[in-house]
């Protein structure tokens, strides 16, 4: 019987670590996105949905007059405004599209704009006041950025996608809207 040399059994111990290795690997399964969120759908669904620093976020409201998503076209003014409301959790959400003309594509988040409530720029803002009173809010701005992708836009309904990352003005301190998306009617305002 042959004695294995230092190197054979180096070598047989490195094919077991590489065949456990090709094991472990080939049995793992893909981590499947989270699928707690409205679906993004494009056919004027009524719906919105994102995360807030990794928190699932949903529009609710509590007022039977008046709905949680707000969808506005300011056609003098070719602004798109894509917004909605937590009653529950007073959270506020707003996605602003200034010189927008109904193109599909991504818009650049990079703005900040202190002329509310015009619109003077592409913003996407976080309010944690009540009723959105800005007291609390959280903005876009050149060095907090973020995208808006609108993947159908028809005379009656606008869906897409957004992320943003935001700062309060005050503390500084940074909010992160992940996997953000919409499907929702319009109002068209001449």
């Amino acid at each position: 019987m042959k004695k294995l040399t230092k190197v054979h059994r180096i070598n047989f111990l490195a094919g077991i670590c590489y065949a456990l290795l090709i094991g472990l690997i080939s049995g793992c399964t893909p981590i499947e996105p989270r699928s707690d969120l409205p679906a993004a759908t494009q056919t004027g669904s009524y719906t919105m949905g994102c995360y807030i620093d990794g928190q699932r976020w949903t529009p609710v409201s509590n007022d039977f007059k008046s709905g949680s998503i707000t969808a506005r076209y300011l056609a003098t003014q070719q602004t798109l405004l894509i917004g909605g409301g937590n009653d529950n959790k007073s959270q506020y959400l707003l996605v602003s599209l200034s010189k927008y003309t109904g193109q599909i594509g991504t818009y650049k988040l990079d703005s900040l704009c202190d002329d509310l409530p015009r619109v003077c720029a592409n913003t996407g803002s976080y309010d944690t006041s009540p009723a959105f009173s800005f007291k609390n809010s959280y903005w876009t701005d050149y060095q907090h950025l973020g995208t808006v992708t609108i993947t159908k836009h028809t005379s009656s309904f606008v869906s897409g996608t957004f992320e943003f990352e935001a700062r309060h003005r005050v503390t500084g301190k940074i909010v992160r809207i992940t996997s953000g998306r919409f499907d929702t009617p319009y109002i068209t305002y001449l």
